[in-house]
């Protein structure tokens, strides 16, 4: 029983020791995904006609203000976007903001654009988000 308690103790210590990390002091822009895919990793597609949505989460990782100067698409103009804050837009230490795009396809077939987040951040001044949509027709409803 002993050698079970001698054991455990460093164990456990290592073990709290690790997950006791302090955030840098510097802004550090973090997203929760690289690409927004409106469900084509799922092999999933948007009727034309209609406008699906999803967000994407933008975090400040440091201690200081991440100040996000710009936002810009290049690509198809299928996607749109609107943001929690407008530009400047200044994201406390720790903190988040959220930017939600939206898809419009008018063909059925794939559309692809990026999404580009200028900032201040000490680990990703400029960050790339792939933006992707597939375009489908849909049903004729007859029956």
């Amino acid at each position: 029983m002993f050698y079970r308690v001698a054991l455990l103790s460093p164990i456990l210590l290592a073990l709290v020791a690790c997950t006791n990390s302090n955030p840098p002091n510097t802004p550090q822009l973090l997203t929760n995904r690289d690409t927004v895919g409106f469900g084509t990793d799922q092999g999933l597609a948007t009727y034309i006609g209609t406008v699906p949505q999803d967000s994407l989460d933008i975090k400040n990782g440091g201690v200081e203000d991440l100040v996000i100067t710009g936002f810009n698409i290049s690509g198809e103009t299928a996607f749109t976007y609107t943001a929690t804050q407008s530009l400047p837009s200044t994201v406390q230490g720790l903190k988040h903001m959220f930017v939600t795009f939206y898809f419009a396809p008018t063909a059925a077939r794939m559309y692809n654009a990026t999404f580009t987040i200028t900032s201040n951040a000490a680990n990703a001044p400029s960050k790339v988000i792939n933006l992707k949509g597939q375009g489908v027709n849909p049903p004729d409803g007859g029956g």
